[in-house]
């Protein structure tokens, strides 16, 4: 049998497509999936409601499961509100996940046209999930991965990328990164009391307008970890440009209006902590259709930024 993994992308879409069809019937959605969005995870829409297959092997189970948990504790703010169960299903042989939820209307920009009042109300939606993230005390077997120093940078990390991911990396370069990582762990340090769960992946596409309402979905990557950290995407997005003093202004001035006192002198190194954890990333998933052929590229690319910006 041919592996999923060595599939093009509409061989791919189509396997997933009818794995898609098998929740929707699990959920009793009766309107045909669209797909939506194909990177880590796949989603569909299906009539009102948005269905996320999840990428096999990636997550285990009972970290799915808590995910459900903690957007149930902050449905109050706009983000998906879970329906019941997890769907498990098969993928060319292999134990799939899947999960549904509510739609949420509302349209996300690119990052460059994001305008400093988008980014403070960005900013302010982190800070409301930070204090709900305060007032959480997760209940017996919740399970969701630790964003600190050796969530992110250790062998045991979900970022690790494996012995195949790690012969893209030179002896050169692993020396580069872990210079980069000493430091981020001495600002970790001082920051030990802004640590909580986060979003983790607050990019641009993640994160929907409409009208006066800010909505924040693909909790995927939802951790335990430092509040800075979920700032961190959209000032890496903004990297090297021009902006990138405007974005973490506005960001900053919208989170502390409703978190007054927070130390941001440690931000800039969230970022690169954000960057090298982006190119362990890119290692682990060099087979995926978007990357095949290009990572190599990617990461030598971002090596060279690292030197420069950090």
């Amino acid at each position: 049998m041919k592996h999923f993994n060595t599939m093009d992308y509409d061989e791919q879409i189509t396997h997933l497509h009818a794995l898609a069809k098998q929740a929707a019937r699990f959920y009793g959605l009766r309107d045909e999936p669209t797909l939506t969005a194909y990177t880590n995870n796949t989603v569909f829409r299906v009539g009102e409601y948005a269905l996320r297959v999840h990428r096999p092997g990636h997550k285990p189970l009972k970290w799915i499961e808590s995910e459900q948990v903690w957007l149930s504790f902050i449905r109050d703010l706009n983000v998906p509100k879970p329906l019941g169960g997890i769907y498990t299903g098969t993928l060319l042989g292999a134990t799939v996940y899947c999960t549904a939820y509510e739609w949420i209307e509302g349209t996300a920009c690119e990052v460059d046209a994001l305008t400093p009042d988008d980014l403070y109300r960005i900013g302010a939606l982190a800070a409301h999930l930070h204090n709900c993230a305060d007032d959480f005390t997760p209940p017996p077997g919740f399970e969701r991965p630790h964003y600190d120093w050796d969530g992110l940078f250790s062998e045991e990390s979900p970022y690790h990328p494996g012995d195949e991911g790690m012969r893209l990396f030179s002896t050169e370069q692993l020396t580069i990164i872990q210079d980069t990582t000493d430091k981020i762990r001495q600002a970790m340090n001082r920051q030990a009391n802004g640590y909580g769960m986060i979003h983790a992946d607050l990019i641009a596409k993640n994160i929907l307008f409409n009208g006066d309402e800010v909505g924040l979905v693909d909790f995927d990557d939802c951790a335990f970890g430092y509040y800075l950290y979920d700032l961190t995407p959209l000032l890496w997005l903004s990297r090297g440009t021009a902006r990138y003093v405007t974005v973490k202004d506005a960001l900053w001035a919208g989170y502390t209006d409703i978190r007054p006192g927070t130390d941001g002198q440690d931000l800039d190194t969230f970022v690169a902590a954000r960057h090298v954890a982006s190119m362990r990333w890119i290692a682990g998933n060099a087979d995926h259709p978007s990357l095949r052929g290009k990572a190599q590229t990617i990461i030598n690319t971002r090596i060279d930024e690292l030197l420069k910006s950090y």
